[in-house]
């Protein structure tokens, strides 16, 4: 009687080929780094004193409450670095608000003793220490699609357009057979100059 139950929930049940779990994996870890993202580039929260001395990992903890950083360790051990060993050289003060929490942690990586200089990496939401010549064998590019934003920009040249049309009387003028690039269109509504004839 219980085995009735548990056949037709496999026979109604969708099939799965491990791609849906596949895709959650995918969308969590670009959750998490857009979330580790946003908390870099946020202003710090709260004044941040560093002392001399202060074990850089202690240090990171408190420019990042809340947030678990760890060592790059096979790329420090390449390069002979010691993480739990390194110090920051001088005294470093970040007042709230007026940096962010990225430019803080880079601070504090430039101050420690080593040659070597570190960087914070947002490795799919985790905060890795590791160094600048790892960082940039580690550059990829990526494509965003932006014609929705390509296209609300052409909107607003040709809004300001008709806008300034109506206010200025003859300032199309200048225009060539009573069209400019949109580059010109764009970079005069910025400048917010009058187009004159040039000439003819």
């Amino acid at each position: 009687m219980t085995l009735a139950p548990l056949l037709l929930a496999v026979l109604i049940a969708p099939p799965t080929d491990g791609v849906a779990e596949d895709t959650t994996g995918v969308a969590l870890a670009r959750q998490s780094a857009a979330t580790l993202e946003a908390a870099l580039e946020a202003p710090l929260t709260e004044a941040v004193a560093i002392e001399a001395g202060m074990p850089l990992p202690r240090a990171l903890a408190e420019l990042l409450p809340g947030q678990t950083v760890l060592p790059d360790l096979p790329r420090m051990e390449l390069e002979g670095i010691d993480y739990s060993n390194l110090r920051v050289t001088q005294p470093l003060t970040f007042p709230a608000g007026r940096l962010t929490t990225r430019t803080a942690v880079q601070e504090a990586l430039d101050q420690t003793i080593h040659d070597v200089p570190l960087v914070l990496l947002n490795d799919d939401g985790i905060a890795r220490v590791t160094t600048r010549d790892y960082l940039a064998e580690r550059l990829t590019t990526r494509l965003y699609r932006v014609r929705d934003v390509a296209s609300a920009l052409g909107t607003l040249a040709l809004a300001n357009v008709e806008w300034r049309s109506a206010r200025e009387a003859g300032w199309q003028a200048g225009w060539r057979d009573g069209w400019q690039s949109g580059w010109e269109a764009g970079q005069s509504a910025a400048e917010g100059q009058r187009r004159r004839p040039t000439g003819g």
